[in-house]
């Protein structure tokens, strides 16, 4: 019985390992095999995995363990008894379910519980006994809504990470990859720029708690191309404007040693500088029509990431602070903002 893994290469950029048992008793073993699949447009380099588990029996003449073949097929069409995963977000299931029970080392079960996303519990059976008894508490219900949260919240944030790779990848086909992956297709659309608009707009809680509503766009009273228009708790009309996480943001100038807006952000930037200027322009019939009224209109820009050098960072830090009801943010605060929005779910979790 091998205790180690060796990967060695078949051909065409195919690798397997070896065999490795999982469980040896007297009379059966439990082995599993995992198998490379390559991507020939990424000069063979993997793509994915599969893994198969399979029976083996002890052969009562020579006592070697051989493949426990189906019994109810022909000996010579019969295959090993054996299930194979392929499919990547079931092995991830899998990985998920065994690092939760790992968690579980350690501890006394005495009650039900569920697994959180984090390695602490919520006990059940006092929810169900007070749900039999119409003694559920607020309490209670905040415990589940919270559960509820931090796996929407964590899904959705790692959907946008996915995006964002798929977009940076330039060996993938980023609108076929998106429509095809189970963590980013339900946002599905024929431009990139529209994937990432369709995620804003479905995760609108990455901005926290500022927002009462979202606006239809149609009684704006002027013809606005902001992809979201969001009503503040403080009675500001916000405009949400989204461009790519592949937008440069800042060019560097030799000649005065200095970043300077990049052709892309300085459009954007004019955008949205239409955008609430016409706001402005129309606040009476727009206050009209939404029965509201309109404070000084603002506006997010949501475009790039965040810069890696420390020049490029102050250059994008004092761009910010000159504007005047414009906040731009890249894709990385959004993904940070999603970050510790789940974080203060997890510390609600008793």
């Amino acid at each position: 019985m091998a205790n180690y893994i060796n990967v060695k290469p078949v051909k065409n950029g195919f690798s397997n390992t070896n065999i490795i048992t999982l469980k040896k008793t007297s009379q059966t073993e439990i082995k599993i095999q995992a198998f490379h699949i390559p991507n020939p447009k990424d000069d063979g380099k993997i793509h994915h995995y599969a893994i198969e588990l399979s029976i083996w029996k002890k052969n009562k003449q020579t006592k070697e363990y051989e493949p426990y073949l189906n019994e109810d097929i022909e000996h010579m069409y019969s295959t090993t008894k054996s299930i194979k995963i392929q499919e990547k977000d079931v092995l991830d299931k899998l990985l998920k379910f065994l690092i939760s029970q790992d968690a579980l080392i350690g501890k006394r079960i005495e009650k039900e519980i569920i697994l959180a996303d984090k390695e602490e519990f919520i006990e059940i059976n006092k929810i169900k006994d007070q749900l039999s008894k119409n003694e559920l508490t607020i309490s209670d219900l905040n415990s589940l809504d919270t559960i509820i949260n931090i796996k929407k919240f964590t899904a959705s944030r790692n959907s946008l990470i996915k995006l964002i790779e798929y977009l940076n990848d330039k060996n993938t086909n980023f609108l076929n990859n998106a429509k095809n992956d189970p963590l980013t297709n339900i946002y599905t659309a024929n431009q990139k720029e529209k994937f990432f608009q369709n995620w804003i707009e479905s995760n609108l809680w990455v901005f926290g708690t500022s927002y009462i509503r979202k606006l239809d766009k149609t009684k704006l009273s002027f013809n606005s191309d902001s992809d979201i228009v969001m009503e503040t708790l403080d009675g500001f009309y916000e405009l949400i404007e989204i461009k790519l996480p592949s937008v440069v943001l800042f060019k560097f100038d030799d000649s005065h040693n200095s970043y300077y807006p990049s052709p892309a952000l300085s459009s954007a930037i004019g955008q949205v500088l239409k955008y609430l200027q016409d706001v402005a322009e129309y606040k009476h019939q727009i206050e009209k029509v939404n029965k509201t009224t309109i404070l000084f209109p603002k506006a997010k820009l949501i475009i790039g990431i965040e810069p890696t050098e420390d020049g490029e960072k102050e250059a994008l830090r004092r761009f910010n602070s000159s504007l005047n009801n414009i906040e731009i943010l890249t894709y990385d605060n959004l993904i940070k903002n999603a970050g510790t929005l789940i974080e203060i779910y997890k510390s609600k979790v008793i």
